[in-house]
Formats: structure tokens, sequence, C-alpha cells
């Protein structure tokens, strides 16, 4: 998506003559995003943890602590969503070295780079949708 973004941004510098060509790209880059979710069968997430994909990929690393203030969520759905993201394999735990009481939740960086980003465009798609 990243790609597709850097593309319209290119076309839109130039001032004239290109207008065919940037409605190509949108169709492209918009097609590509509903490729991407069929692609993978996504496994069904609760909202909540759909909210937490969101957070940590604009914020990553967090604790909890720091995920429940991010997200305005009660700390039980919190833990539930974290839960529910580790059995997938979408997040992993990085131990906090300056507090060994918490932890570091982080998207899985072993994940192969398609499949989290349609994860996270499946979770901002659906948060969108929500407002």
């Amino acid at each position: 998506m990243q790609i597709c973004t850097i593309i319209i941004d290119t076309i839109l510098s130039f001032k004239y003559g290109f207008q065919p060509l940037l409605f190509e790209a949108h169709e492209i880059c918009a097609n590509s995003v509903n490729n991407m979710s069929t692609q993978y069968k996504l496994p069904k997430l609760p909202k909540s943890s759909k909210k937490l994909i969101t957070a940590l990929a604009e914020h990553s690393p967090l604790t909890q602590k720091e995920l429940i203030t991010k997200v305005s969520m009660p700390a039980k759905t919190v833990r539930y969503a974290l839960k529910r993201l580790s059995e997938e394999g979408i997040i992993t735990e990085i131990p906090n070295l300056e507090d060994m009481r918490s932890v570091f939740y982080t998207l899985n960086p072993m994940m192969e780079p398609s499949l989290m980003e349609a994860h996270i465009e499946e979770a901002k798609k659906a948060l969108a949708h929500e407002n």
C-alpha cells in the first residue's frame, strides 16, 4: 500500500495530462487492497483487537498500560484482545528491560509483510466503517 501512495503522490506532482493515469493508479491500488483481504483468509477478530492492531501499527512498541490509554478501553478488554492477537501470531512480546514486570507488544516482525499489511488494512477499514 505504501508503494501506491508513492505512485499517486508522484502523479499528483505533475500538473497536466496525467488525470487518466491518476484514475488508473487509484483503481489499481483499490483493487490491491481488496485482493489482499481475499488473498488471505484473515481470522475473524473482535473490534477491540482491530483497535490494537491500528494502535500498534502507528505507535509500536507499547506496554499494556500504554495500549489501554491509547485505545481508551477497559483493561480486561485489552487483555482479551492481546490474547487473541497473540494466538493468531499477529503480535509478539518484547521484554521490557527497564521494568521486568511488564512487556512491550509489537506487530509480529516475522509475519509475511503482505499478510501483516492485509491485517492492518482490514482493521482500518472495519474501524472506518464503524465511525
